[in-house]
């Protein structure tokens, strides 16, 4: 089964001026906010190698992008 790719109209987005954007749904920040906020920083990452039957890669690919 072929996934349709996703589609998004990037060009109106992009031509809209921030006063355009509804922002009513988010709570404003005020300094309660930043005074309990804390800086979290993902772990790292580690190089993974894996041998595949060179079909699997194939039928991952045949999914669709991404």
């Amino acid at each position: 089964m072929k996934k349709e790719p996703t589609k998004s109209d990037l060009k109106r987005l992009d031509a809209m001026s921030d006063s355009n954007i509804d922002y009513s749904d988010i709570p404003a920040l005020d300094a309660a906010f930043f005074r309990d906020a804390r800086v979290v920083v993902p772990p790292g990452k580690k190089q993974l190698t894996v041998r595949l039957d060179a079909d699997v890669p194939q039928w991952l690919k045949d999914q669709g992008k991404g």
